[in-house]
């Protein structure tokens, strides 16, 4: 396979059988738009991937089209939008909302080439020049490949630029030393004495002349004039550093020679961590295994280079983002030793430059950057996250282990403040991960990662003999079925062959094997299988069960987790957390997504979220009874809702670490007509207790007990729990259960249900009750109005429009949470596909039609 060097807006390229165009590009995703309309985004990685993709024809360069639209050219081009727009929708591109289409240019009645043969005419009658239906046509047609670039007069990009005549590197200081630490512009004359400064070096071995003093302010004056300042010069990848900080010792960790560094590769303009490891401080670093790390998207490299990759589907999550250096700053210190790198970079055409070739500001920036992460990080090993790392005495594996997760989970999404960022992106803002989306989109190109041969040519390469058990390397062992096919195979003498083997010294889940057709193939670490977990305390008793068939399915006994169901259910006992906002200019599929899932909280729902938090810390150091929550209200006020944010708090708290069997959130949702043993049952599916057909409540109330209790499950959360309807003094089964379950398991259990009946006694002695209701017109209300206002991300919405209209709204929803956050959420979605871009009075009272007659 061969992949192009970057794919940018305007690419021509196959995939699915047909020939589609970039259109549109946010972070990975890619949007292409075929011959017949149709759209669709995909995943650059899935693009790559995909059966039959070729690149048909190259776009133009987006930085070039950037320069052309500026002054006369870039408002001619937006007239001709708007007309081009209207041949090709039955409206201009500046239409008011409710503007009808005119009959000429009307698609459901005229054909394309009957509107622009209309529009031609039109312009003729408008005394317009040159405006034929070929000139149209040819428009309207570079429209749909380029946007408003291929609108733009070609003549007018052929001006020759501020410096282009100058040397690369007094343009690049230049810019770099126009503004001082705080982001103000210097003078010329200062700006000219720093730049003398900088390269004198250069100067004084003759292979730079710098300009002299007069021609020196007019090159700055041209600068200013065209904005050459800031201008269009950052992308992901322009240039990457790479630091190296110490880690202060962990206490109980083995002995370790020198201590513990973390590298950091850090991208200047989007502060993504392209890759981090941590080692041991006098091992010399690969620096090719380190750049293999850099070139590949952090979500797909376990599975880089075999075959079938893990291909990430377009409901998923957004993908890690995908940088490749351009230039590659090292510093010469004795912390970062590092051995294979430059050549690596050669291989690559990568450009490094180390410390006396670097730019001082972007340096001192990102090594503030590193100190910033690897303080964040020692935060997070020392959180809960950190206790098995802990437990096992702080092995580099784990501690690496550890480190991914932190930088997929925790530092690309958090919000880093602008003064932390390079002086180069002062203007950035949002976490890393937005920045990167951003900043492609506003350049319209993104560089694909390394091919995957390439990836596997930059690690480590030895041979082993696969035996019986599998293969051993550096006293670790990896095998699976994958492996059956290789020891069929043996050497001319008779002895078994031996096989090229390929590692990655920083991640030690898998190998790749090389196969006898010339290809790799993944071997995942024997050592990742999950931990055996402890059988019932009565073997004897499960024995007779099996025989006497009242287990009916397989048994519970080592690493056998009885059923597929088990799986599904460990994999989704958390809740993701929210993506951070978009920016108004994100794409229509993006911003739809965001809304979607727009959170909402009341203040009595923030309220019982807090109270179980603070309970929850209360149960964690109770010696003695446990207290769990009884949440009740009437439907929509919010109980589920107060449920899902527990379960994503708790989760951001104690993240669930990969591999690994335990669950720290179980949430159950009951069916109707709940009694002891439902609740029991539901509890052992969600756990994947092994439970016999015919148990006891005894039975069950101890499997369930055992399993949470090796989950290490330390928040319970049960929706739709309406069974609480005993008799005052008269306590039924199902109380009693849940008081043992609140006394015996080392876990907080929140219900939420519907209020009894007036007649019906609810109160439980182990739990504590909150009530949710509706919201009361008042300052409250209006302030929840102004913040969800303010979250929207629709372009065209009028700040204040619903915080006017808060006293309608409390009339349409009753003050009812879900009420409020469907016309908001439903109300958003509609507004963006149908092109309004703005909630306005008359959208929400139709969205609210199927019960306003009841509220009011």
């Amino acid at each position: 396979m061969l992949w192009p060097d970057r794919l940018g807006v305007g690419d021509r390229v196959r995939f699915g059988g047909r020939a589609c165009t970039v259109t549109e590009l946010y972070g990975r995703q890619l949007t292409l738009t075929d011959a017949f309309g149709g759209v669709q985004r995909v995943d650059v990685v899935a693009l790559l991937y995909s059966d039959g993709f070729v690149v048909l024809d190259q776009g133009p360069t987006p930085a070039r089209d950037q320069a052309k639209l500026i002054g006369e050219a870039a408002e001619r081009a937006l007239w001709w939008r708007s007309h081009i727009v209207e041949v090709l929708t039955g409206l201009p591109w500046d239409a008011a909302p409710g503007s009808r289409r005119r009959e000429a240019y009307d698609p459901d009645r005229h054909t394309l080439g009957e509107r622009e043969v209309a529009k031609a005419e039109e312009l003729a009658r408008a005394g317009v020049r040159g405006a034929s239906v070929r000139t149209v046509r040819r428009k309207r047609q570079r429209y749909e490949v380029e946007g408003l670039a291929g609108l733009v007069d070609g003549r007018a990009g052929r001006s020759e630029g501020a410096g282009a005549r100058w040397d690369p590197r007094v343009m690049d200081a230049v810019r770099e030393e126009a503004f001082d630490s705080d982001h103000r512009r210097r003078s010329v004359e200062a700006v000219r004495r720093l730049v003398t400064q900088r390269l004198e070096s250069a100067v004084h071995t003759g292979e730079l002349t710098l300009p002299s003093r007069s021609s020196f302010h007019r090159l700055y004056a041209e600068i200013v004039a065209t904005s050459g300042l800031h201008g269009p010069q950052r992308w992901p990848g322009r240039l990457v550093v790479l630091d190296a900080v110490r880690l202060p010792p962990f206490a109980g960790a083995y002995a370790v020679r020198g201590g513990l560094r973390l590298v950091l590769s850090v991208d200047v303009d989007t502060s993504v961590l392209l890759a981090a490891v941590v080692d041991e401080e006098l091992r010399p670093f690969d620096g090719a295994a380190l750049l293999a790390r850099m070139c590949v998207p952090a979500d797909q490299r376990a599975s880089w280079g075999a075959w079938p990759p893990a291909i990430p589907q377009a409901a998923e999550r957004p993908g890690s983002p995908a940088i490749r250096p351009e230039v590659l700053v090292v510093d010469r210190s004795p912390v970062l030793s590092v051995r294979g790198l430059t050549e690596a970079c050669r291989r690559l055409g990568i450009k490094v430059r180390y410390r006396t070739g670097a730019l001082p500001k972007d340096k001192v920036s990102t090594e503030k950057l590193a100190v910033r992460a690897a303080s964040l990080f020692m935060d997070y090993l020392h959180s809960p996250a950190g206790d098995s790392a802990r437990a096992a005495g702080w092995p580099v594996d784990r501690v690496q282990g550890l480190l991914d997760d932190w930088v997929q989970e925790v530092w690309s999404q958090q919000e880093l403040p602008p003064c932390e960022s390079s002086p180069a992106a002062h203007d950035a803002s949002g976490s890393p991960a937005l920045r990167y989306a951003s900043l492609v989109a506003r350049n319209g190109w993104i560089a694909p990662p390394l091919e995957p041969l390439e990836f596997l040519d930059l690690l480590p390469i030895t041979h082993r003999v696969v035996s019986r058990s599998g293969v051993h390397l550096h006293g670790r062992h990896y095998g699976g079925r994958v492996l059956d096919s290789f020891r069929q195979h043996v050497s001319p003498s008779g002895r078994s062959a031996s096989w090229s083997v390929r590692w990655d010294p920083y991640d030690t889940r898998q190998i790749w094997i090389r196969t006898p057709q010339a290809g790799w193939v993944t071997v995942p670490s024997a050592s990742l299988a999950p931990p055996p977990l402890k059988a019932s305390p009565e073997p004897a008793h499960r024995e007779n069960d099996v025989r006497s068939g009242l287990i009916h399915g397989p048994v519970f006994q080592g690493n056998n987790l009885g059923t597929d169901l088990a799986e599904h259910n460990l994999k989704n006992t958390s809740r993701k957390p929210f993506q951070p906002p978009p920016p108004v200019t994100a794409p229509d599929q993006t911003r739809v997504a965001y809304h979607a899932q727009l959170p909402l909280y009341t203040p009595d729902l923030l309220a019982a979220v807090e109270r179980a938090e603070d309970l929850i810390v209360l149960n964690e150091h109770a010696g003695g009874a446990r207290h769990g929550i009884l949440l009740t209200g009437e439907a929509g006020t919010g109980k589920t809702t107060v449920l899902q944010e527990l379960a994503r708090r708790f989760t951001a708290r104690f993240p669930a670490v990969p591999d690994d069997r335990t669950m720290p959130v179980v949430q159950v949702r009951l069916p109707p007509g709940v009694t002891a043993r439902v609740l029991l049952r539901e509890l052992a599916r969600a756990v994947a207790a092994p439970v016999p057909a015919r148990a006891t409540t005894t039975d069950l109330i101890r499997r369930v007990h055992d399993c949470l209790t090796i989950r290490r499950t330390r928040l319970i959360l049960i929706d739709e729990f309406h069974p609480f309807r005993a008799k005052a003094g008269q306590p039924s089964s199902l109380t009693e259960a849940v008081t043992h379950l609140c006394d015996s398991v080392q876990a907080t259990l929140v219900f939420a249900g519907f209020p009894p009946r007036a007649e019906e006694w609810s109160a439980h002695r182990r739990l504590l009750p909150l009530t949710l209701g509706p919201m009361a017109p008042g300052d409250a209300w209006f302030e929840l109005i102004a913040q969800t206002e303010g979250a929207l991300r629709l372009r065209a919405h009028v700040p204040g429009t619903l915080s006017e209209l808060a006293d309608h709204l409390h009339e349409l929803t009753g003050g009812r949470a879900h009420h409020l956050a469907y016309l908001v959420r439903s109300g958003s979605i509609r507004a963006i596909r149908e092109g309004a871009e703005q909630l306005t009075r008359p959208l929400l009272d139709d969205l609210a039609s199927p019960w306003r007659a009841s509220v009011q």
